[in-house]
């Protein structure tokens, strides 16, 4: 019997097959962990623009519009009256009336490569004259 030493070329074929395949899934995995980052990039940009969104809805007096908030987001909302009713109270001893408006308001934000749509209600007054 031969007392071998170092390897047969079969054994240093076999760990090479190993060894590359190893390495061809860790970049498989690099890779798609490059892009759920990307993508989580993305949807906590357009998270962090939604209060903006928001309140520069609330302060327009527009029914529908596009605005730009800035980082590539874009906003779109469009915005329906539901009712319309009118209330009375005093004020410094006298009656005054508002009539009060609820509105539905539909809006997508998002870029180009994310987009999220949300809805929410706004009430709005105004006093009678």
């Amino acid at each position: 019997m031969k007392n071998h030493k170092g390897f047969v070329l079969i054994e240093i074929l076999i760990s090479g097959v190993i060894l590359a395949s190893c390495i061809a899934a860790s970049m498989y995995l690099f890779k798609v962990g490059y892009q759920h980052l990307g993508k989580a990039d993305n949807v906590y940009l357009i998270h962090s623009k939604i209060p903006l969104a928001i309140n520069l809805i609330k302060a327009s007096e527009k029914r529908e519009g596009t605005e730009e908030l800035g980082d590539g987001v874009i906003l779109k909302w469009n915005s329906e009256l539901i009712s319309k009713s009118i209330a009375s109270g005093q004020i410094e001893q006298r009656e005054v009336k508002f009539y009060i408006y609820l509105y539905k308001v539909y809006f997508i934000i998002g870029n180009q490569d994310e987009q999220k749509s949300y809805e929410f209600y706004v009430v709005k007054h105004e006093r009678m004259r």
